[in-house]
């Protein structure tokens, strides 16, 4: 069986999607399986030890977004188009373009999911022409505003096409009129051309069936996993009174809502801190993260740390007392969460997502519901009262559902009865 994986490089910003995706193609690497991947848009970027073979990539960032603007670069020939692909040029474009916001890729999404009858045409045959070189017997594109090119890979190849939603239709919904409309309804369309869908959890299910019009027997549920040898589990912490945050700074991942939390808790413990990590995605966002800490003379006792590397990251979760990331959208994977699991710090999640699950099934954690400051202050400091029992003794549950071994074998699985059915 030869795979193909075909995935959105995120440019210069690590992507709980990349991490995910690159320890799944990994995983079944080592299976002995035959798997290759396809970036689109830019390198990726994952916390992965060992570097990803990957084809060149595809649907360049640059050039796509030049083909969206001008005619003229929907018809130039290859050779000129591949001096835009270059993989260093690209990286550098990602760091300029990381906080772009949604509505103003209203058209580009548009054009992206009507595929052979949008402005990117080109792109998508030169993929077509290099996937009939290959021969795959399955294709899983990583999510659905990939779909696009369901539909002419289903009629060029003719055979099974799986795709992970990993909560695409936040972003969709988040567009401006008429874009939202014209990329909901593409969406639906392109649905039709895949065989089958992953989704991470299962309060996701039946909204995923009404957001495309799918019926259930073309989805299953695949939990994320964790590469938990990457993580040391410790039943204890050295530290005392830490809580960490490890997202990306943006307004959605509920910063301020943490910040006004410690706010309340650290009338009450001034020795107490608060340790913040992650790439700066709004500018705006965070200086005012920055006023609100100066303000409440909490300077001293809220520490960014930056972007972390993996070893970084590994030493941050293993030193957090408490760990919290109070997003305020529907979550699909919870990986900063997952991770921190791993490695036996207690998390304080709100009630979003696929978050309740990882609590409900691992007992490493609280709820905060309804997710407000005052009562993300309460929970916190419940975690840390009681950091024992919320440490637990699930490790065992831990990797029955959210190891990455047992992910690998399921997707494979899948992979696997799709292929045996087309033959």
């Amino acid at each position: 069986m030869r795979i193909v994986y075909i995935l959105a490089g995120a440019g210069g910003m690590y992507c709980g999607a990349c991490n995910r995706d690159a320890d799944l193609v990994n995983g079944i690497v080592k299976k002995g399986l035959d798997i290759e991947l396809i970036p689109l848009y830019t390198p990726l970027r994952h916390d992965n030890e060992q570097p990803l073979q990957t084809s060149r990539i595809f649907y360049g960032g640059i050039i796509t977004f030049l083909e969206q603007r001008l005619k003229i670069f929907r018809h130039t020939p290859a050779f000129f188009d591949y001096l835009f692909d270059n993989p260093t040029l690209l990286k550098i474009l990602g760091k300029f373009t990381i906080a772009t916001q949604p509505q103003k890729l209203g058209a580009m999404t548009v054009s992206v999911l009507a595929g052979k009858d949008g402005n990117q045409k080109k792109e998508l045959q030169k993929l077509i022409e290099y996937l009939q070189t290959v021969k795959p017997d399955v294709i899983n594109i990583t999510n659905s505003m990939l779909s696009g090119i369901a539909v002419s890979l289903k009629e060029a190849l003719n055979i099974p096409i799986v795709c992970t939603f990993q909560g695409e239709e936040a972003f969709i919904d988040s567009l401006s009129e008429p874009h939202r409309t014209q990329a909901k309804n593409l969406l639906e369309s392109n649905a039709q051309s895949i065989d089958h869908f992953i989704v991470p959890h299962n309060r996701y299910v039946d909204e995923i069936i009404s957001y495309l019009k799918i019926s259930r027997d073309k989805m299953s549920v695949i939990l994320p996993g964790v590469d938990h040898q990457r993580f040391v589990f410790q039943d204890s912490c050295d530290q005392s009174g830490k809580i960490g945050y490890l997202s990306r700074i943006a307004p959605e991942k509920g910063l301020d809502t943490l910040l006004e939390a410690f706010s309340i808790l650290h009338k009450k413990n001034n020795d107490l801190t608060l340790h913040i990590a992650g790439q700066i995605y709004v500018k705006s966002f965070w200086e005012k993260m920055q006023k609100y800490i100066k303000k409440n003379k909490l300077t001293e006792h809220v520490i960014y740390h930056g972007e972390l590397t993996l070893k970084q990251k590994q030493q941050f979760l293993q030193q957090c007392n408490v760990f919290c990331v109070p997003s305020k959208f529907n979550e699909s994977r919870g990986l900063a969460i997952l991770e921190a699991v791993a490695t036996g710090t207690p998390v304080v999640v709100p009630p979003m997502g696929i978050y309740p699950q990882i609590v409900e099934d691992t007992q490493h954690g609280i709820i905060a519901d309804p997710a407000t400051p005052e009562n993300f202050a309460s929970c916190i400091n419940d975690a840390l009262q009681n950091e024992a029992k919320y440490r637990g003794e699930n490790r065992d549950i831990f990797l029955q559902k959210y190891g990455l071994t047992r992910m690998v074998d399921e997707i494979i699985l899948l992979y696997e009865g799709l292929v045996s059915k087309k033959t």
